[in-house]
């Protein structure tokens, strides 16, 4: 039985499958739910951003995350989920997006972790990574991968 579940979230399709399967999970078990967003600036930083105030798109980015865990929030009280959210940065904490997600997990001491997945394979995978898989390959507690519109290998 699941006491804590987190799920990781974002704006795209197969997060939001993950938060409607970790909503219907958290009901069943009748166990807490935590939603987490990544802020993630290492790909602004690792270009040098020239020119572009750093802060200013920190702080907006930020705000998404900030709408993106309101919502999950809203939808959890109409689920009559108990659910607390967490806004997370990389690589302010040190780490990637997917070691921030196990980690805060970890220290959460969640039961499972609940994350989407856009089902790329071949050079899509390859090119772009897959958080999900990272975040299966190292997590301690199980992972429930929630599989998102099929993306075109």
């Amino acid at each position: 039985m699941y006491r804590r579940i987190d799920v990781a979230i974002d704006e795209s399709e197969p997060a939001s499958a993950a938060l409607d399967a970790a909503l219907r999970l958290a009901g069943e078990q009748q166990a807490r739910l935590r939603a987490v967003y990544v802020v993630d600036l290492e790909p602004l930083l690792a270009t040098g951003a020239e020119g572009i105030n750093l802060d200013a798109v920190e702080t907006a980015w930020c705000a998404a995350g900030h709408r993106i865990l309101e919502r999950a929030s809203s939808l959890a009280a109409a689920a009559g989920v108990d659910i607390e959210t967490k806004l997370l940065e990389t690589p302010k904490d040190g780490v990637d997006i997917s070691d921030a997600i196990v980690a805060d997990a970890t220290s959460w001491k969640a039961d499972v972790v609940v994350i989407g997945t856009h089902g790329r394979r071949g050079l899509a995978r390859q090119l772009l990574g897959s958080v999900a898989e990272a975040v299966a390959r190292t997590a301690t507690m199980p992972v429930l991968l929630i599989r998102g519109p099929a993306a075109s290998a």
